[in-house]
């Protein structure tokens, strides 16, 4: 995970996922800009089946949280995300990316299922599996796209 993220979900009190062992399932993404501040979304579901489900918005520094909620996910929203993560393969993405933000926010997803983890990020939001997983999560949270100026990244190709 790069550092950078790992600083910032520790200043917004984030549970490190991927050594939970109480979770069978869980999802975060993550998206942080220097300027504009960060934005969490994490699903988890405990070993019981019990699902818990929330949405941070913290300022520019991660000083303030603008906002917080639980997103209040049903057992069968948690496992279509689940559903969502194996469909796109996410377990295999990489972090090799064909172009280079210039601006905005970047993205980071986790997912841990059982004793597997994983991690993929984006300098620039992408039409790819941590691009649609990050959507539907999002989606799930009820968190409004119009916001995307936080998101948003000018992109060059990189080769």
């Amino acid at each position: 995970m790069p550092g950078r993220f790992e600083r910032a979900l520790a200043r917004m009190g984030e549970p490190a996922l991927a050594e939970d062992r109480s979770l069978s399932f869980a999802t975060r993404l993550t998206i942080y800009d220097d300027r504009h501040g960060a934005e969490v979304v994490r699903v988890a579901v405990g070993e019981r089946g019990e699902v818990s489900s929330a949405y941070k918005r913290y300022g520019p520094g991660l000083a303030n949280e603008i906002e917080g909620r639980d997103c209040a996910l049903s057992s069968e929203e948690a496992a279509r995300l689940r559903a969502l993560v194996s469909a796109e393969s996410f377990w295999s993405v990489g972090n090799r990316q064909d172009v280079m933000a210039t601006g905005g926010a970047s993205w980071m997803l986790e997912a841990k299922d059982a004793d597997r983890y994983h991690v993929a990020y984006r300098w620039a939001v992408q039409d790819d599996a941590v691009g649609r997983i990050g959507r539907a999560l999002l989606a799930a949270c009820k968190v409004d796209e119009a916001r995307e100026v936080v998101w948003s990244s000018w992109t060059i190709p990189h080769s």
